[in-house]
């Protein structure tokens, strides 16, 4: 009869085998359900990175019944949250992917305030100066990167920053006023 050691048992052994062996054993539920959050590889991968260093660093430390599973998802739950947090800061947009968000409800309601959102949003998108609705139409609806725009447009990459900056809050500015009026309404 052979003994396996718990997931407790082999984090607090130090032994890197044995980390080797949690890591294998998570790593793939834990990959698929930031990529599925994220919409990106890179930064799913990045994100689980840090959990499993900051796993290892306070290994001695960290309350563990058996499995390591509830405190795998919840710190990258909460990993997934200060990523989004911090890349709203910067004006970076996750697309919504409704096949990767579970138990994604939408009611008829639901679907025509982002209906007429949607429609509010390219009303005001029309009306911004020629150079600035091609930028954000790249970015926001093609999906290019300042990079990839900047290349194309033959502008500098902080050029095309500064204009999707700036066309981000002229429509926050339109849309926040028009929702005013509409809630009077």
């Amino acid at each position: 009869m052979s003994y396996t050691l718990s997931d407790k048992e082999m984090l607090v052994s130090g032994d890197e085998k044995s980390f080797r062996i949690l890591y294998d054993r998570y790593w793939q539920g834990l990959f698929k359900k930031a990529k599925a959050r994220l919409g990106n590889t890179d930064d799913a991968e990045d994100i689980l990175q840090d959990i499993f260093v900051t796993l290892w660093k306070n290994r001695l430390s960290i309350e563990v019944n058996e499995s390591l599973q509830p405190y795998l998802f919840t710190a990258l739950k909460y990993a997934i949250i200060k990523k989004v947090q911090r890349d709203h800061a910067r004006n970076k947009i996750y697309p919504l992917n409704p096949d990767n968000i579970e138990g994604l409800t939408i009611s008829n309601e639901d679907l025509l305030q982002y209906k007429e959102l949607e429609k509010l949003i390219d009303h005001e998108v029309n009306h911004l100066p020629p150079r600035m609705k091609e930028i954000y139409r790249l970015s926001r609806q093609e999906q290019l990167s300042i990079r990839e725009i900047a290349l194309q447009l033959q502008l500098s990459e902080q050029t095309v920053k500064n204009i999707l900056t700036e066309s981000v809050k002229r429509l926050r500015t339109k849309l926040s006023k028009l929702q005013v009026v509409i809630f009077l309404l």
